[in-house]
């Protein structure tokens, strides 16, 4: 464990201010988000769906990859996708499931704390909410994003290392992802589910009526999402060694 946090804490020192512009940006459009759902009127449109839609997609997976250049996601020589990082300290004398692990840490941290500030930021300068600082309600909301939030750990799995033929086969498979979860949303939450809004109202709404459920939600959710994501790590980790 002092390997992983030790890893995790290298690349925090390394943040500079460009980091930081691109975190308090996020943060700021987090808020920007909240307040043009929340404030809307009741029912649910092209318009607001789009807009619901596209903040889920940026805060299950965009949001986990606001880091310094050198620990981000890109292209590698020989057609690979990883971070420098990442493929440079597999060369030191560390388990690479614990470099995988530090990787979840980083995001796992990082992603829920913009989202958190985001929802604070609004709450201060444009109270929009039905419940307030105060309130067991708005802790509950907070949690249920933040573990939202957490779902951009999952990024980490891509930093292992993908290769593939052709850059196609790579980007194929990223908007085969997202159109994936384009049909999810429209069968499931905008034909199934009885609740004529957004995901986001509906977030509010459960809140505030069922507080200790929201965060009930929360934290499945976060353990879910944090065995899933290492399960899925180890097993990459070790199918890559027998290959190797």
């Amino acid at each position: 464990m002092r390997e992983i946090v030790r890893l995790a804490l290298f690349e925090w020192r390394q943040v500079d201010v460009r980091v930081v512009f691109n975190g308090l940006t996020a943060c700021i459009l987090c808020a920007l988000v909240f307040y043009l759902l929340t404030s809307a009127e009741a029912g649910i449109n092209i318009v607001k769906g789009f807009l619901d839609f596209g903040f889920l997609l940026t805060t299950t997976i965009w949001i986990g990859m606001v880091h310094e250049k050198g620990f981000m996601l890109m292209e590698l020589p020989p057609s690979t996708w990883s971070s420098p990082f990442y493929s440079y300290a597999r060369r030191l004398p560390i388990s690479e499931k614990q470099l995988f692990r530090s990787r979840v840490l980083v995001k796992g941290v990082q992603a829920p704390v913009i989202v958190v500030i985001g929802i604070c930021l609004m709450e201060i300068f444009q109270p929009i909410l039905p419940f307030s600082f105060s309130d067991a309600s708005f802790y509950s909301f907070l949690a249920l994003w933040a573990s939202i939030a957490f779902i951009s750990t999952s990024t980490a799995l891509d930093e292992i290392g993908v290769r593939y033929q052709k850059r196609i086969h790579l980007y194929g498979q990223a908007y085969l992802y997202i159109l994936l979860l384009v049909l999810f949303y429209l069968v499931v939450w905008v034909w199934f589910i009885p609740f004529d809004d957004t995901f986001m109202m509906f977030s509010v709404y459960l809140a505030e009526k069922f507080p200790f459920l929201s965060f009930g939600i929360a934290i499945l959710i976060g353990i879910v999402t944090f065995i899933t994501v290492l399960f899925l790590g180890d097993k990459r980790i070790n199918r890559k060694g027998k290959m190797a």
